[in-house]
């Protein structure tokens, strides 16, 4: 099995050290890094293609798996549909029963983003990994605030 292009053991960063001859930091994460990475990084595929899911058990029977993400706007594409986070055609829906069912056979963590109307849903789903937003809309929505202050604080001054 070949998972990311790497044979299956790239899911454990010894592997990868070993590999590329790579070194981390030990100032960064301390010297004892390497010998416990694997037990604080999660491998995690994505889940966004037909032949992803036309492979779901070879991928998640990969040792070192611990969760599959989809990403339901890249999904969506690969399906024939329009990019969004939810669709009630039966090809999208199909697709995340289907993952959530090999997760359940694989002992895996189902994970796909969503937004806040649609956690439920998904949890419902059965999903128990699910992300609800982007780095640059909490960005958005901070630099907002903060505007919003300024321009009172301003108006309060004058």
């Amino acid at each position: 099995m070949r998972l990311g292009g790497r044979s299956s053991d790239a899911v454990t960063l010894q592997s990868v050290l070993v590999r590329s001859g790579r070194r981390l930091p030990n100032n960064r994460y301390g010297s004892t890094y390497p010998v416990r990475a694997n037990d604080e990084i999660a491998a995690i595929p994505m889940i966004e293609t037909r032949e992803a899911l036309a492979n779901l058990d070879e991928i998640m029977s990969v040792p070192g798996v611990d969760a599959v993400y989809i990403g339901p706007a890249d999904l969506s594409i690969a399906l024939g549909l329009p990019p969004g986070m939810d669709h009630e055609a039966a090809v999208f829906n199909d697709a995340l029963e289907a993952v959530v069912d090999a997760c359940h056979r694989h002992g895996v963590v189902p994970a796909v983003h969503a937004n806040p109307s649609i956690a439920a849903k998904r949890y419902a789903q059965g999903f128990r990994m699910i992300t609800v937003g982007y780095k640059i809309f909490a960005a958005k929505t901070a630099l907002r605030g903060d505007g919003k202050a300024a321009r009172a604080a301003i108006a309060d001054a004058t």
